[in-house]
């Protein structure tokens, strides 16, 4: 596809967008005002009072969202003493988070903490876009997966610090950031056996090992024997893991040596720690003990255990039949994990690392961009990748670019929205989808498949233990660590795969004027209520078509607060109440009761 004509350049401060759209979904004490600037001109923009500095705020706007995902335009402006003034990203952080308003409940040393993180989060943004020389093709496209992979540049567009880095030193956010199009060769560690923990299905681990070394590394494979294998270990993980008691102790025994550092470049995907190289036939997930948005970026050993479950259990027949109605639906399946094993017999959790199946292999020329790459507002322009392929689909189909905007919006419910909701209310399979773990195959610019990612994120509900109660125990049991329960589901799920990524969509679209939020919210709704003549459970389906509220996770507090989400003992609590578009938009003609429980009796196939 040919890229388009060169876009009129507009600097947008993309990281200061998601730090006031994350306040502002959380925080509802602002208001949309329309000024009128002369006898033709208005502009809208977001106003609100902090009463304890005697200080009101202006954010003009290029885009105001229903959905909460604005486009500020600056300067933002403070009103103090009668005479507006403009204020800087920095100030206007400053003020915001020692304003009692907000932050009563707040110890200075967190918001100290949290001051800092957020301006260095904008500064490393800011840092990202001054340094890419590809910003227009970013916008335009093609893009392959690992330019599309390494193109997202402000992060969670709902998070006050979508890139604070915090541990990173020196020219380690040269080395390892994906936004910089980082690649790097892995470090190379000759382990005893006994030292090594791990599961792998269809092949051994030593198998899965020294294909990996082979494929990356092929000088290292002579040091393989059946009682010393080679084990790879992410460069900054490294330096991290050798100052651990534990490591210290198998260095010093012996069971683990440094080899070198060497082999084929392996490039950090937008998660940072997962890894890609064309030449692998895995992709590479590793523990990184790096502050990433709410929590540190470690593997658990429950963790590894959910890719292997769900691995298995696509396998089974059930599940590939429900694949024949979703044939371009593709997950890449983790079936094998690795790590170091202390001298007593306990699993280094901080040097695991999963296999994840590399999907694109063989495939240069496919363009898969993952969705957070597609929606993402670009620092040069009122566009995004979206919008922009929308234009040269209308071009290359002599359509309007609204039937245009239809035809993608219709590919994505049809290949990504709704084969993630049939799993989940036809089998019971849960894909926490959330913008960074869903791949768009895009074909002539048109979404026509996807590939979710991140097997961490994925659950059973109690359809899905009725559904293949066949397997062995240890696949599918009740007792399991993420077998999930409705309430558990009616939060997460909606949130994941609705507000973060179908709605990421929605005001992508309706931002180029391309119809309303509503619209698009009324579409989807529409696309989704198509699924529940063939559902066996109803109640996720149910809430989120009909339930005025659902939940949604507070990504400003909880940063705030400083908790680490992922060791939090009750995750809910950073939830809150948010309104549902599908239901206020859309009356559906289909009777979708709500109910404590919708599940059908399954009948085996």
């Amino acid at each position: 596809m040919e890229k388009r004509m060169s876009l009129p350049e507009i600097k947008i401060d993309i990281a200061a967008n998601c730090f006031f759209n994350a306040l502002f979904r959380e925080w509802k004490h602002w208001q949309k005002v329309t000024v009128n600037q002369g006898s033709a001109e208005q502009h809208t923009q977001i106003e609100f009072f902090l009463a304890s500095q005697e200080i009101k705020f202006l954010l003009p706007l290029h885009y105001y969202s229903p959905l909460g995902n604005h486009s500020y335009k600056l300067p933002f402006y403070i009103v103090k003493n009668s005479t507006a003034s403009p204020i800087t990203f920095a100030d206007a952080v400053n003020i915001i988070v020692n304003a009692k308003e907000l932050t009563t409940t707040v110890g200075q040393d967190k918001r100290e903490r949290f001051i800092e993180r957020v301006l260095s989060s904008h500064e490393f943004v800011d840092y990202f876009v001054s340094n890419r020389q590809d910003l227009e093709e970013l916008l335009t496209g093609p893009l392959d997966f690992p330019l599309g992979e390494q193109a997202l540049l402000a992060g969670h567009s709902f998070h006050p610090a979508g890139k604070s880095r915090e541990q990173f030193l020196g020219d380690d956010i040269e080395h390892y950031s994906p936004e910089l199009k980082s690649q790097f060769s892995l470090c190379w560690l000759l382990v005893s056996a006994n030292s090594v923990a791990g599961v792998s299905l269809d092949l051994s681990l030593k198998e899965r090992l020294y294909r990996t070394v082979e494929e990356s590394a092929p000088e290292l494979v002579h040091y393989f024997t059946e009682q010393t294998w080679v084990i790879p270990a992410h460069p900054w993980q490294w330096k991290f893991l050798q100052q651990q008691v534990p490591v210290q102790a198998l260095i010093s025994s012996g069971d683990v040596k440094f080899l070198q550092q060497s082999g084929s470049n392996w490039l950090p995907t937008s998660s940072l720690r997962a890894l890609y190289s064309e030449k692998s036939s895995d992709m590479l997930k590793f523990s990184l003990n790096v502050r990433l948005t709410n929590s540190v970026r470690t593997l658990s050993v429950k963790e590894c255990k959910r890719g292997l479950r769900l691995a298995e259990v696509m396998k089974d027949n059930k599940v590939k039949a429900w694949q024949q109605k979703y044939p371009s639906f593709h997950v890449m399946q983790e079936p094998a994990w690795a790590a170091l094993q202390s001298n007593t017999g306990e699993v280094i959790e901080e040097s695991l690392f999963v296999f994840r199946d590399n999907l694109i292999k063989g495939l240069p020329q496919q363009e898969s961009v993952v969705l957070a790459t597609l929606a993402q507002q670009s620092p040069i322009s009122l566009s995004n990748l979206i919008v922009e392929r929308i234009k040269v689909v209308a071009e290359q189909q002599s359509i309007s670019p609204l039937n245009a905007a239809n035809l993608w919006f219709d590919g994505f419910c049809q290949h990504v929205a709704k084969p993630l909701f049939s799993a989940h209310s036809e089998l019971g399979l849960v894909f926490l989808a959330h913008q960074q773990n869903i791949v768009v195959q895009l074909e002539a610019g048109l979404p026509v498949g996807m590939y979710f990612r991140d097997c961490q994120g994925t659950g059973f509900s109690d359809l899905a233990i009725k559904t293949f109660s066949h397997l062995p125990d240890e696949t599918v049991k009740n007792a399991m660590e993420n077998h999930w329960n409705d309430e558990q589901i009616a939060r997460y799920f909606p949130y994941y795969t609705l507000i973060n990524s179908c709605f990421s969509v929605v005001s992508a679209l309706a931002s180029a004027q391309f119809k309303t939020e509503d619209y698009w919210s009324h579409l989807l709704a529409s696309s989704l209520e198509s699924l529940v003549p063939e559902a066996k459970d109803l109640l996720c389906l149910s809430r989120v078509l009909k339930q005025e509220k659902f939940e949604c996770k507070g990504n400003f507090f909880c940063y705030l607060h400083d908790h680490n989400e992922n060791t939090l003992v009750n995750p809910a609590e950073i939830y809150f109440s948010l309104d549902n578009p599908l239901a206020n938009s859309f009356a559906n003609s289909l009777a979708i009761p709500l109910a404590n429980s919708l599940v059908k009796e399954v009948v085996d196939a």
